[in-house]
């Protein structure tokens, strides 16, 4: 499943390093569910940040470097 196939799309608001990441990581846990749970908050928290309408901090969003960066690097995601 695509960042498209989960209901959100790419805003210029949601155009930062933080949302591209975090749409990278949906991508791979297979969607917006998983993602939360591996971030440990709401789904509507996740959307807040997908839409660009709020930041997420920053163990949120290392958190999701470590799904994309385990990916590039061989390992499994969480």
């Amino acid at each position: 499943m695509d960042a498209r196939e989960s209901g959100y799309k790419r805003t210029p608001e949601s155009n930062t390093p933080q949302s591209r990441t975090l749409y990278r990581a949906l991508e791979i846990l297979g969607g917006v569910a998983p993602l939360a749970k591996a971030l440990k908050v709401p789904v509507e928290t996740l959307a807040r940040w997908l839409d660009g309408n709020a930041i997420p901090p920053v163990g949120a969003y290392l958190i999701a470097l470590d799904v994309v960066a385990g990916v590039t690097s061989g390992r499994r995601p969480r």
